[in-house]
Parts: C-alpha cells; sequence; structure tokens
C-alpha cells in the first residue's frame, strides 16, 4: 500500500486544530509547509501545553497508522478539535 493512500480518507491538519498522539499528548497545528527541492509536505506542530516547543513532521508519517496488513488500524496522530 502506498503511503499516500493510508491516509487518503482522512483531512488534512489545518492550522489551528488540535491534535491527540498516541500517547495522550495534545498539539496544535500551526502550519502545512512544503521542501522547495522536494517539494514534500511537512506539518509543523507545538505541544498544547508548551506553546514554544515546536517541531516538524513529514505529512505522510503524521497521518501514518499502525496495523496495515490486518483489519486494525490505530491512528499516530487523530484530530479531536478544531
Amino acid at each position: 500500500m502506498q503511503t499516500a493512500d493510508r491516509y487518503a480518507q482522512r483531512p488534512k491538519p489545518k492550522p489551528g486544530e488540535t491534535w491527540l498522539y498516541i500517547t495522550g499528548q495534545e498539539f496544535r497545528i500551526l502550519r502545512l509547509e512544503q521542501n522547495t527541492d522536494t517539494q514534500k509536505e511537512y506539518v509543523v506542530y507545538s505541544d498544547a501545553r508548551n506553546p514554544e516547543s515546536m517541531w516538524h513532521m513529514p505529512l505522510d508519517e503524521f497521518m501514518a497508522t499502525l496495523g496495515d496488513g490486518d483489519d486494525t488500524k490505530i491512528c499516530y496522530f487523530q484530530k479531536v478539535r478544531d
């Protein structure tokens, strides 16, 4: 299964949304960015409790799921509110 197919059914994160990581930590989406050389998309996000802490992750990794190959799909990140 191609990476893009794994999250085709889920909408991309948008700035201002809050997403829950698999460990229970909440993150606020700051923006989506694109690498000028590779055109790869990245999600830039911060800890909901500590906005000064910022990270970025490739969109395909951010939207990835556990359990490919069987009926169980667990998302690393899930949207919890706008």
